[in-house]
């Protein structure tokens, strides 16, 4: 049985409301389950594997994107490898901007070319040392959530009245 870890990531959103982070899993450097309170975005864009979300499997090749909604216990798994760029973003800071993911259900597993093009542009962001990256970092952000919210959402969760 594997072993489940909380993430946290407490050094990395110091200075910024989010992690953004490039890693590979392959049969070698394998992943673990993790599971945390933030919305997480995946973005598997070389080779293919396996993610699991909670108690489903999914085939997943790049390019590709799946969400992993907050609490929910999650694994990447690769023979043969598989790079992915992922994004945890605070809550705090998506319901600063007007954006309550906690009634929303997105689609698990997804292509798309735009979210694609922000991920990149957020990755040549973060790695440069113009001034106000940190500002346009945020910005790419919220684009990000709002792009996820109007386009790959499913019907929204339902709250049970007393």
């Amino acid at each position: 049985m594997k072993s489940i870890r909380y993430e946290t990531h407490l050094k990395n959103m110091r200075t910024l409301p989010f992690v953004f982070k490039d890693d590979y899993v392959d049969g070698e450097h394998l992943n673990f389950q993790n599971v945390h309170n933030e919305l997480e975005i995946i973005f598997f864009y070389k080779g293919e594997g396996l993610v699991f979300l909670d108690n489903k499997k999914y085939g997943i090749s790049s390019p590709s994107f799946c969400i992993v909604n907050p609490n929910t216990i999650h694994l990447i798994e690769s023979d043969n490898g598989v790079n992915f760029m992922f994004l945890i973003i605070q809550n705090n800071f998506a319901k600063i901007c007007g954006i309550d993911y906690s009634n929303i259900v997105f689609s698990p597993i997804f292509c798309d070319s735009f979210l694609a093009y922000l991920f990149r542009q957020l990755r040549s962001e973060l790695t440069s040392t113009t001034e106000h990256c940190g500002a346009m970092a945020r910005s790419i952000v919220l684009h990000i959530l709002v792009h996820l919210a109007r386009t790959h959402t499913q019907e929204s969760v339902q709250k049970i009245k007393d």
